[in-house]
């Protein structure tokens, strides 16, 4: 786990977590203070310390998406489930994670103890996004495998069906989510790999109740590279949002994209032969201000100071040497 003191400019590590195996699947990492922090992915570990040590909460398993809000944090997990008709059967008789419904916990004291909050019935992958204590939304699969989106405008005491831009309300994708001060963003990609994988940014100004399409990039035989100029040629990942008109995309095979007009236009805002060392991508990208950011490949940390115009490296100890 690195940590820095100087807003990104220098890094260094403060320990390997001992209780993460080399064959964990990890999915992100939250820190709600100096103090409190949690790795996300095959199970949920908590470190009370900035990092030094780390625990396995023994209630999440198999995290899929966490995020905080105002003095609250969510998480979506898909706990071990089987029919009460065969829990003393052979193992290969139950059923699998995938069938099993995703859960909601919730916490307000930063982990210390989770509630459960109802949903409906989900399954499969799930994305979770916040913009607040009170509006958040769920996109995941129903139990006929249909890609279906909710929202809550309560804090979770109740959920509502929002429409999926189509053909995204029947085919089998799920998409990726953001929320901005005022827009919720969805980016969807299904098909093919690469520059044969079709992506689409969409911009809600409603919630999710209606959908306005920003960008897309489809394949050969569609029309040049899309709506919005979206020059993307990889892996379709992320989306992060520092403002209504800043937003940024990243993936494997590709360098990070970012649009400064709300999703019309589109350009490499780090160099390509920085951005896709090794063919990787750059992966995890996070504003904690409109000016302020990071993104995080195998070379190391880029930093952003000016909403992301301008980016610089910082090197991780162990990263890959960049490019000459």
């Amino acid at each position: 786990v690195g940590r820095t003191r100087d807003g990104g400019a220098t890094w260094g590590f403060v320990g390997v977590p001992s209780v993460i195996g080399l064959n964990d699947d990890l999915h992100g990492i939250v820190f709600l203070s100096q103090r409190d922090g949690f790795i996300y992915g095959q199970r949920l570990w908590v470190t009370r310390d900035g990092g030094h040590n780390w625990v396995a909460d023994p209630l999440a398993h198999s995290v899929l998406a966490l995020a905080n809000a105002d003095t609250s944090i969510w998480l979506i997990d898909r706990p071990r489930c089987v029919p009460k008709d065969l829990r003393n059967t052979k193992p290969e008789y139950r059923y699998s994670e995938e069938e099993c419904p995703l859960r909601l916990l919730s916490s307000a004291d930063a982990g210390k103890s989770w509630a459960t909050v109802t949903i409906p019935t989900l399954h499969g992958l799930a994305y979770l996004a916040r913009r607040d204590g009170a509006d958040a939304w769920i996109a995941s699969w129903d139990a006929s495998r249909t890609p279906v989106l909710i929202a809550t405008e309560d804090g979770g005491v109740s959920w509502q069906a929002r429409a999926l831009p189509p053909p995204f309300d029947h085919d089998p994708v799920t998409p990726v989510l953001a929320s901005s001060p005022t827009l919720m963003w969805a980016g969807f990609a299904a098909g093919g790999a690469g520059y044969f994988m079709s992506k689409w940014v969409f911009a809600s100004a409603d919630g999710g109740r209606t959908w306005e399409l920003r960008a897309d990039a489809l394949p050969p035989g569609g029309h040049e590279m899309g709506i919005g100029r979206l020059p993307f040629g990889g892996h379709a990942g992320r989306l992060e949002v520092a403002s209504d008109d800043v937003v940024f995309l990243s993936g494997a095979r590709s360098t990070l994209l970012g649009s400064f007009d709300g999703g019309v236009h589109w350009s490499d805002v780090i160099p390509f032969e920085l951005g896709n060392p090794g063919d990787g991508g750059t992966g995890a990208v996070n504003f904690v201000d409109p000016l302020h950011g990071w993104a995080l490949n195998q070379l190391g940390v880029f930093r952003t100071t000016d909403g992301g115009h301008n980016w610089t490296l910082a090197r991780l100890p162990g990263a890959r040497t960049p490019p000459p």
